[in-house]
């Protein structure tokens, strides 16, 4: 079964008073305005956010992970002393997503001192993007406590990096939002690549050939920024990802949605199931060029 998002019907009242500047030092997303694009894409600069929905976050992800039951391997992760290090809005927006990929893999693993330095690295991006008033010390609090409650947690973190994309998406850093959900997106792949070295998880296998089907919504979002030098040369690495996943065949048969309350809240299953068709020269293939595109995210 392919990534899926639960649908969750709560009645919660929340009232989310955010005050963030939407000045950076450098500013891209000015330029959206004189690029033909498609309307279904891109509407008043804001990417769809029915596209953003497609693109599975980091934290779903990594549950997939996490069921593999492989030891936890820090070395694997981005090293959080180069996140200084990273000069231009767009490493920073790229590696952001990084960081956020590894802090949600340190998290459902319980290493809370990883956890703080991973933090620590967040919070010095969005501060440097301007919008730190998205991850504050309640944050880190409220995950230190709830560490030992992966389902809570799980949620808690899914939701934070959901709003973090649909906040940058509404306040014209549409640039910014599709930058980290990439960077998130090929830092989890990355993680996936590595546990799957170590393990050989046959489930985890077939997740990393499943990740044909959000490739393409990626590409969508990045091609209408693709006047920049940065988002051409990852629009292109991504393009040859795309490549090497042509061959791979996957065959979904949709099933009937199932029903089932969980915590008080109607929850919606997706029972649909695919076959995949592939070659393990096509996988190796795929993960080399997963490993190349994450080195030129995450090189200084």
């Amino acid at each position: 079964m392919i990534f899926y998002r639960k649908l969750l019907v709560y009645s919660l009242g929340i009232n989310l008073i955010i005050g963030c500047s939407n000045n950076s030092s450098e500013n891209y997303t000015d330029e959206i305005k004189g690029i033909q694009v498609d309307l279904d894409t891109i509407i008043d600069g804001r990417v769809s956010k029915s596209i953003l929905k497609s693109i599975p976050t980091p934290v779903e992800i990594n549950t997939y992970i996490l069921e593999s039951q492989a030891k936890y391997h820090k070395d694997m992760l981005s090293d959080v002393d180069d996140a200084d290090e990273y000069l231009s809005t767009h490493k920073k927006s790229l590696n952001l997503g990084v960081y956020s990929a590894d802090m949600a893999y340190i998290n459902l693993h319980k290493k809370y001192r990883d956890a703080f330095s991973y933090f620590s690295a967040v919070r010095s991006l969005t501060s440097d993007l301007n919008i730190s008033t998205l991850f504050d010390l309640q944050k880190l609090k409220y995950y230190a406590e709830n560490m030992h409650d992966n389902d809570s947690l799980i949620f808690v973190l899914s939701k934070d990096f959901d709003f973090m994309v649909s906040y940058l998406n509404e306040n014209n850093k549409s640039d910014v939002a599709v930058l980290m959900i990439t960077g998130g997106f090929i830092e989890s792949l990355h993680i996936a690549v590595s546990v799957y070295g170590q393990t050989g998880n046959k489930k985890l296998e077939e997740k990393i050939i499943e990740q044909k089907l959000v490739i393409s919504d990626i590409i969508s979002v990045i091609k209408p920024f693709a006047k920049d030098k940065i988002f051409i040369e990852l629009l292109n690495d991504l393009k040859d990802l795309e490549k090497a996943y042509s061959s791979v065949s996957i065959n979904r048969s949709h099933g009937e949605a199932s029903f089932h309350e969980e915590d008080g809240a109607l929850v919606i299953d997706d029972t649909s199931e695919s076959s995949l068709e592939y070659s393990q020269e096509q996988l190796e293939t795929i993960i080399e060029k997963i490993k190349k595109i994450r080195s030129d995210i995450i090189t200084i």
